[in-house]
């Protein structure tokens, strides 16, 4: 099972889209607010900027890569154990909730000028009961960068790339039950 600070590094990792928005969002201001000065700096953009702006985009940059490092160890995490649980129901929409956070954060930046706040609260609180709820198939880190899937099964949840029926089929066709990793209690990541 993954210990807390597994869980954080999902969870963070799950905002890996709005990273990239946000970055783009804050260098697209930046680059609105130069070219309507009436005199441009002769020095150029980059000097034009302050180190609150570096600062930010240094930090959603680092944010990305870290994202992307914890997405690539999630691809080829090791299994451990065997499940015989079959599918019964999607259940991608149980992630709703944490997307709407995703998108929340989106909004605050454009709406609001205490968007770093904003964006920062809301993260940390999902964050909380994300961690507390131990239910990692919540994280969109497998829907969106690693288009996986989730099934509520008989006593578990699978979070699989195959699709329902295709697991369904190698489940059945394995006497002992198809290679996973448990990620939490009674959540799987079963791969192809």
């Amino acid at each position: 099972m993954l210990t807390k600070l597994s869980l954080w590094g999902i969870y963070t990792a799950s905002y890996f889209i709005d990273y990239l928005v946000l970055l783009g969002i804050s260098i697209w201001q930046k680059v609105s607010e130069y070219k309507d000065l009436e005199l441009v700096p002769e020095d150029g953009f980059f000097h034009y900027c302050s180190w609150t702006d570096y600062l930010i985009w240094g930090v959603l940059l680092g944010l990305v890569f870290f994202s992307f490092i914890c997405s690539r160890l999630l691809k080829t995490i090791p299994m451990n154990t065997r499940v015989k649980d079959k599918p019964t129901d999607n259940i991608i929409w149980e992630v709703a909730g944490y997307i709407l956070a995703q998108v929340l954060t989106i909004l605050t930046i454009l709406f609001s000028d205490y968007w770093v706040v904003m964006s920062l609260v809301i993260f940390v609180v999902a964050g909380i009961i994300y961690v507390n709820s131990k239910k990692v198939h919540y994280a969109p880190i497998f829907l969106i960068p690693m288009g996986y899937s989730v099934f509520q099964c008989e006593n578990s949840v699978a979070i699989t790339n195959y699709s329902k029926d295709g697991l369904r089929l190698v489940i059945e066709s394995e006497p002992d039950g198809v290679e996973a990793r448990e990620l939490s209690e009674k959540v799987f990541l079963i791969r192809k």
